[in-house]
């Protein structure tokens, strides 16, 4: 029997390329088969604007990606960085953290704010020296579960 390395070509590289939206300056968010990016609209705004404080800590939507269980927010801070913004939610009445992991650079949090769970991740990137703050919204069963998982920590590369 003969080898033919080419036929395994094309089962490689669809196996190996897993497309991803771009964030931030540098950064890649690895989207899931069920995951796709949605156009940013006023009404996405305005719901996103009602899970984060955004008039306090200044960090805007930058992508918007949804799948079949979950609703994912990515924002960027240009000012803030990863402790001052975990530490207003640890301090914020209007928020309950049900869980957290706090590090150095970067915190995850489950939390819930007006019967809403989300899981949000935290971190200070090393690379264009940014915040980024990439939040779930779901139920609370799935939010807690892709906390657990560290879902959002595992799904983000530097590019």
């Amino acid at each position: 029997m003969k080898f033919y390395p080419l036929f395994f070509l094309p089962i490689i590289l669809f196996t190996s390329c897993n497309p991803s939206v771009r964030f931030g300056k540098s950064q890649k968010y690895s989207l899931s088969d069920n995951e796709h990016e949605v156009a940013i609209s006023q009404g996405i705004v305005d719901h996103y604007e009602t899970i984060i404080n955004i008039d306090t800590l200044n960090y805007p939507l930058n992508k918007y990606i949804i799948s079949n269980e979950y609703k994912v927010y990515i924002g960027v801070s240009f000012v803030n960085k990863s402790a001052e913004i975990s530490n207003f939610y640890r301090n914020n009445e209007t928020y309950t953290i049900h869980d957290a992991n706090y590090e150095k650079s970067s915190a995850s949090m489950f939390f819930e704010k007006e019967s809403l769970y989300c899981y949000s991740f935290i971190y200070d990137s090393e690379v264009d020296k940014l915040t980024y703050f990439l939040t779930i919204e779901a139920d609370s069963a799935v939010s807690y579960n892709k906390f657990r998982e560290d879902l959002l920590k595992i799904k983000v590369k530097n590019d």
